[in-house]
């Protein structure tokens, strides 16, 4: 974390008097995510000699899932 203060720190150094150039700057808060549908069971399928461990499981989105851009 340090590395990263010193370089929001610098940054913030560089650019305090800049006016019109912000007005040049296209900005993006947007954020795409999945949405898995949670009505429905979700299967998992693996051989009698694998192990339940969670990091065996892998989520997948399947029909009725879908996405969402915000």
């Amino acid at each position: 974390k340090p590395a990263q203060q010193k370089a929001r720190l610098s940054f913030v150094q560089e650019h305090q008097y800049w006016s019109k150039e912000w007005n040049s700057i296209i900005w993006s808060d947007e954020f795409h995510f999945e949405v898995p549908n949670r009505k429905k069971r979700t299967l998992v399928r693996h051989l009698l000699r694998e192990s339940d461990e969670p990091f065996n499981f892998m989520p997948r989105v399947q029909g009725g899932g879908g996405s969402v851009s915000v």
